[in-house]
């Protein structure tokens, strides 16, 4: 394919190099001076201008890092030694080269080209300029959301900081989606045999901006999806502040908070699978893994926290218990004491009772009964 394409952009040159004054022009002194390009050579220099750009572009999304003529490229799809540690997209090239284009398409209907091939070519320029506006910001959302996960290597994440990140990666994704519907609509206007007649990329550029739609669904799954993410590692991180300050009830608040935008997060992930490029798809899957993970520790959390609760319960129900039964002990032991006094007073023996007299007063008066009965 890249072949194809990169014949197509010779053709392109060869315009070019005869609006330039080669050989084409024949060997008259005054030609050079005197010749006006043509609407068709100024349409020409155009579609040489938006394929060059568009492969720019294609070379990029086939995974080629940052090659492709605008990119650092040796020329061959090789990205150069020092380009090879990051892929990037340098959109200032291609930006430039349909700028190019479009003021080579107004020289062209100025010269009375043919209203339908300048209209076709006007919204294949549009197509090519916001794939590459698309594929710049998508370019941007990646790096931002590959700083957000750099930063969950370590012990202590600063979740603001992230969350600007994460800002930012939003609004780019964002404005890729535009970018890339821009596109879409450019080229399903298009005349298309008219610029394959004029050696456009017009199918390559299409399938392209198809392609481009699943990345951008990636990046804003996984930006969305991380955004809540952050929001539960800040829930947690203040649950752990609360448990330290011996706040548990807060505490079970945050880490209930912190729960439920984990279980978002994880249902966000899992959504943006659906329809998003291969190359995206064991990000997704590790930000799922991610949120599930830390769903659970926060339903643990907030289980040890319930136990605490049942313990310290049981402590409080044993402590009144404990209460209670040394009152009734210490009540046992005063009305033991008074009666101790009273029966003192009254010259009774310590210890003895109302029921001990009276269990002595039948047997006395059994005596008497007997000894009457004697005397009868």
């Amino acid at each position: 394919m890249r072949t194809h394409g990169t014949a197509r952009i010779s053709t392109g040159h060869a315009g070019t190099a005869g609006i330039a004054g080669c050989s084409a022009l024949g060997d008259s002194e005054n030609a050079q001076g005197t010749y006006e390009p043509s609407a068709a050579d100024n349409l020409a220099v155009a579609v040489g201008q938006l394929n060059k750009a568009a492969l720019s572009v294609d070379e990029f999304q086939n995974g080629d890092g940052t090659d492709g003529p605008d990119n650092g490229s040796d020329g061959e799809g090789t990205p150069s030694e020092s380009d090879t540690q990051r892929r990037t997209f340098d959109a200032s090239k291609p930006r430039e080269r349909v700028t190019a284009a479009r003021e080579a398409i107004a020289r062209a209907e100025d010269n009375g080209a043919e209203q339908a091939d300048v209209r076709a070519v006007r919204r294949y320029a549009d197509g090519v300029g916001g794939t590459v506006d698309a594929v710049a910001n998508v370019t941007t959302a990646s790096n931002r959301l590959a700083e957000v996960d750099d930063s969950f290597d370590g012990d202590d994440i600063d979740t603001d900081a992230a969350s600007a990140t994460l800002a930012e990666a939003t609004t780019a994704s964002a404005a890729a989606r535009t970018d890339q519907e821009d596109a879409e609509t450019a080229l399903a206007s298009a005349d298309r045999e008219r610029l394959r007649a004029v050696e456009a990329r017009y199918d390559a550029l299409s399938s392209g901006v198809d392609t481009l739609l699943g990345y951008i669904v990636g990046v804003e799954g996984l930006a969305v999806g991380y955004d809540t993410y952050v929001a539960g590692i800040d829930g947690v991180q203040t649950a752990q502040d609360e448990v330290d300050a011996e706040k548990f009830d807060a505490a079970r608040e945050s880490f209930s908070g912190a729960q439920s935008s984990f279980s978002d997060a994880e249902s966000e992930f899992t959504d943006a699978m659906e329809g998003v490029a291969d190359d995206l798809q064991s990000e997704l899957t590790t930000g799922e893994e991610r949120s599930r993970a830390l769903d659970r520790l926060s339903a643990g959390y907030i289980s040890l926290l319930d136990s605490r609760d049942h313990v310290s319960a049981a402590e409080s129900a044993i402590e009144r218990r404990a209460t209670a039964t040394r009152g009734q002990l210490s009540g046992t032991g005063a009305r033991t004491r008074r009666q101790r006094r009273t029966d003192s007073r009254r010259g009774r023996p310590s210890g003895t009772t109302s029921a001990s007299r009276s269990s002595r007063q039948p047997r006395s008066g059994r005596r008497r009964c007997s000894r009457s009965r004697t005397g009868t």
